[in-house]
């Protein structure tokens, strides 16, 4: 009856949503957010999307509107590949990585305002969540950029022993004064007295 129906229906948009909040925990720029800010996110920027094989989720070189997290399934992060325009398959190019459940994918370009570096294929049938990029801003700030990049510093700062012991209002203070800078490739970082944490990149 209607009354089952709706019951069948409250409990799987409750699963859902239990879910997707899990995933939130598990994306690394969101760790230093509090628990109502990820709820804000949750119920503001979250929309589930499905993908047959082979299709695209994002493509090389598009204007960023998104970041994401894969619920189910298994892509590929290519490279240098061209869409087919008759099949909409993704043709050549280098893969670079594979993404399985709780893995995210396109925070650099949400950060930056940066276009896609690669193409992110489906290799099987795939679901993921969509964390929009207004709608991230409407529920955290419009100075996203700086809020993630803080919220990615203090999750660093509680895991490093030194700073255990420090309250969190302790660490919020370091990671306010902390400096976010940008090195090209092969320069040498400066100040080795100082505490650096790589927010993006390898050293």
């Amino acid at each position: 009856d209607c009354e089952t129906l709706r019951k069948v229906l409250l409990q799987e948009n409750e699963t859902r949503h239990r879910e997707n909040r899990g995933l939130l925990d598990r994306i690394s720029l969101f760790h230093g957010l509090s628990a109502q800010q990820k709820d804000r996110i949750r119920q503001m920027a979250i929309v589930d999307q499905d993908f047959e094989t082979g299709a695209s989720i994002i493509s090389e070189g598009e204007a960023t509107t998104a970041m994401y997290c894969v619920k189910k399934g298994e892509l590929s992060v290519i490279t240098g590949g061209k869409i087919n325009k008759d099949t909409g398959k993704v043709e050549g190019g280098k893969i670079l990585s594979t993404l399985r459940t709780g893995d995210s994918f396109g925070e650099r370009a949400a950060l930056y305002g940066e276009a896609r570096s690669s193409t992110v294929v489906a290799n099987i049938p795939s679901q993921v969540i969509c964390i929009a990029i207004p709608q991230l801003k409407e529920s955290l700030g419009e100075d996203l950029a700086t809020i993630l990049q803080r919220s990615f510093l203090l999750s660093v700062l509680e895991k490093m022993p030194v700073f255990t012991h420090l309250s969190p209002s302790q660490r919020g203070k370091i990671a306010d004064s902390m400096e976010m800078k940008k090195y090209a490739a092969s320069k040498r970082l400066e100040g080795a007295e100082r505490i650096v944490v790589v927010v993006d990149g390898v050293v």
